[in-house]
């Protein structure tokens, strides 16, 4: 079984290192999650690819309190994520319960022949990714960047379920893509797509407008990089390259959206939340646990728009690019309603999943008759 491997450019790293922290020195002003955890990842991949780092006492010379700052930050702006759920629960609850009786009527239902997904050699993926992204201009040279300077690496310890992250800094205007030590496929190549998607994510809106967003904030951060992952998988569909493989890829994001929903549904409909660290106290058949919402709510609500722009892409490609391009750029000042109005869509149609329910069950339908499963 092929494995994926790829070697980050060692001398590379670390000068980008060194280039954070003189960015970090010169631009001594109000603590960022951001900048706290951008410096923090790539120190910490510099010494698993190159064994040198900064030390613990000049991390604390560089952020004073870092650690302390960084987690009281954090509380208090899961608390703020919290609030915009509560604060928006009406429209979220319905979007969730339209969603969750849509999956429920469809029966989707995981289906675990990952066998059946095409294998590749690795330039073999990287040439069908590329080919993906060349339908982007605009994109494709920052996409053939990280191959050809060597910006990705393994990590076979990345940290919870993650197969893959993407880590940068706004000194170096760039970044580096980790991924798990998978079997080359096309599952692979669709986490691969995704990390990009945050590349161009990056490279396109929060370097060169030079925002400082904070990544828990931004409720937004995973829009691009799941369209793009979403848009390769129908790729792989449409063009014939890996059909099965593109189908059960979509499916599982489905499943994965199912999962998610019922959380969010169950805690937009509790009349008051309880809140702690952040995290919202949720009852299930008097069970009690503490949810934190903030990478729960990320994905959701990026896999549902992903579904929408998808459809866009296919209508009218020149249109989707101009509101992909507005969406990500301007994402910092959109409450939920302006981005669904930035999608060219009524909200009535977004909480109703107007247009993208066909398109789920199309593909349900495609992969269940595939596999001869009668319900």
């Amino acid at each position: 079984m092929a494995k994926v491997d790829y070697k980050i450019n060692s001398d590379r790293l670390i000068l980008d290192l060194y280039d954070v922290i003189n960015y970090i020195v010169k631009n001594k002003k109000q603590f960022s999650t951001r900048h706290f955890m951008d410096f923090m990842i790539l120190n910490s991949l510099t010494l698993k690819t190159t064994g040198f780092c900064v030390d613990d006492i000049c991390t604390e010379c560089l952020f004073p309190n870092g650690f302390l700052k960084y987690e009281k930050l954090m509380k208090k702006s899961k608390g703020e994520i919290a609030r915009y759920i509560y604060d928006n629960k009406e429209i979220l609850y319905e979007l969730y319960n339209n969603l969750y009786n849509i999956l429920n009527e469809l029966d989707i239902i995981d289906f675990p022949y990952y066998d059946a997904i095409r294998k590749y050699s690795q330039k073999d993926m990287e040439d069908i990714i590329l080919s993906f992204y060349s339908q982007y201009p605009r994109y494709y040279n920052i996409i053939k960047k990280y191959f050809d300077e060597d910006r990705i690496g393994i990590d076979n310890e990345i940290y919870d379920d993650y197969l893959g992250y993407y880590t940068s800094s706004t000194s170096t205007k760039s970044g580096y893509i980790i991924l798990k030590e998978l079997e080359l496929n096309s599952f692979l190549a669709s986490v691969l797509a995704h990390e990009l998607g945050h590349a161009i994510d990056r490279e396109t809106f929060l370097f060169l407008q030079q925002k400082d967003l904070e990544t828990i904030k931004d409720f937004l951060r995973e829009v691009p990089s799941t369209c793009f992952e979403t848009l390769f998988t129908n790729y792989l569909i449409n063009q014939k390259i890996d059909t099965t493989g593109g189908l059960l890829i979509y499916n599982e994001k489905i499943c994965n959206l199912d999962s998610s929903t019922r959380t969010l549904r169950t805690i937009c409909s509790v009349p008051e939340f309880i809140l702690k660290d952040g995290t919202i106290l949720l009852k299930i058949d008097n069970n009690e646990k503490y949810v934190d919402v903030n990478e729960l709510l990320a994905y959701n609500i990026a896999s549902i728009i992903s579904l929408y722009l998808n459809l866009l892409e296919t209508k009218d490609r020149d249109d989707f690019l101009k509101r992909l391009n507005n969406l990500i750029t301007g994402r910092k000042e959109y409450s939920l309603e302006q981005v669904i109005n930035e999608l060219g869509i009524s909200i009535d149609d977004f909480v109703n999943l107007k247009y993208v329910k066909e398109d789920i069950k199309d593909k349900n339908m495609q992969l269940k008759k595939r596999f001869k499963y009668y319900s």
